[in-house]
């Protein structure tokens, strides 16, 4: 192994990406303790559940870790990243078909269309993670657990993939958000300049959030993809700590549910979708530009999420 390979930083980075999952536990404390942990049987719910089934996948990954000294053998490991890649393969699914939601309410899609397209995303998504389960995981020891059938078409195709859904809803939501500030300020309907103020730190503040998130998840996709054509390449091992901090910035962002009073509350993210400005989000001045009714259609960039398929196996 080249020594560049071994190097202190690499070590530190695959050490750091096998423990960030503690981050994801802390994610949902925040949750519980900001009233965004409750989850409804609608799309809207996909950050929370997602972030819910990455925690579970996680502590079982853990668990096995903790106890590999009670299992020797690479098939009993196998069990438990079996279980935590089939619980990562539900999270990648909710998590696309969410995405694939948000962009479409964004372009005011009919309701019905946008959930049956994110549907099947998911379930394309759910469908090839599961391919690429079925050809890692073997469970018999005696040739090492080696993969049923050597063939980097299933990684490729479900990095490709999500690559796409990651450019595409990118795109559409930049153009969005672009195209109605633009619209706004031509029509004249803010008539202080407070008002532009307000916008300005709206876009600033969720296209800053697009770009870390669709950039960092990006690079990530497609340096995976690289590593995997072309293995002979010295890559770095930090997906998952890309992911989960992306994440973390999703769910800061994310429609409080189930506040104190049983009233949902409205942060920025959500202001950006349907155009209620809330007076317990802004300053007293800001408060008095939201009391005027303006009901800016701005798309939010905190709908731009995408992940990394985490390790597999025990080979």
């Amino acid at each position: 192994m080249s020594q560049t390979t071994d190097s202190s930083l690499s070590k530190w980075l695959a050490s750091t990406n096998d423990s960030i999952g503690m981050l994801s536990f802390a994610t949902i404390i925040y949750m519980s303790q900001s009233s965004l942990w409750r989850i409804e049987l609608h799309l809207r719910s996909g950050v929370r559940l997602m972030i819910y089934l990455d925690a579970v996948a996680w502590l079982i990954v853990y668990i096995c870790n903790c106890c590999s000294d009670l299992l020797p053998l690479c098939s009993q490991q196998n069990i438990f990243y079996f279980l935590a890649d089939f619980l990562w393969s539900f999270k990648d699914a909710v998590k696309y078909g969410y995405v694939a939601w948000r962009c479409l309410v964004v372009h005011s899609f009919r309701e019905s269309t946008s959930r049956k397209l994110a549907y099947l995303l998911a379930s394309i998504s759910l469908g090839l993670y599961w391919l690429l389960m079925a050809q890692v995981y073997s469970f018999d020891a005696s040739n090492g657990c080696s993969p049923h059938f050597d063939s980097k078409m299933p990684l490729l195709t479900l990095y490709i993939f999500w690559t796409l859904i990651d450019f595409t809803c990118a795109i559409m939501i930049i153009k969005k958000l672009s195209k109605n500030l633009t619209a706004l300020q031509k029509a004249n309907v803010l008539d202080f300049t407070d008002n532009t103020r307000v916008l300005r730190r709206l876009k600033r503040r969720e296209l800053v959030r697009l770009a870390f998130v669709s950039i960092g998840m990006c690079a990530v996709s497609v340096s995976s993809i690289v590593a995997t054509s072309h293995p002979e390449l010295v890559t770095y091992r930090v997906g998952s700590i890309v992911f989960v901090y992306c994440q973390l910035i999703l769910v800061s962002g994310s429609q409080k549910d189930g506040a104190t009073d049983d009233k949902p509350t409205t942060t920025v993210p959500t202001i950006a979708m349907t155009g209620n400005l809330s007076r317990s989000h802004f300053s007293k001045k800001e408060s008095r530009i939201a009391s005027d009714n303006i009901r800016p259609e701005v798309s939010t960039s905190s709908l731009k999420i995408t992940s990394t398929l985490p390790p597999i196996g025990v080979a």
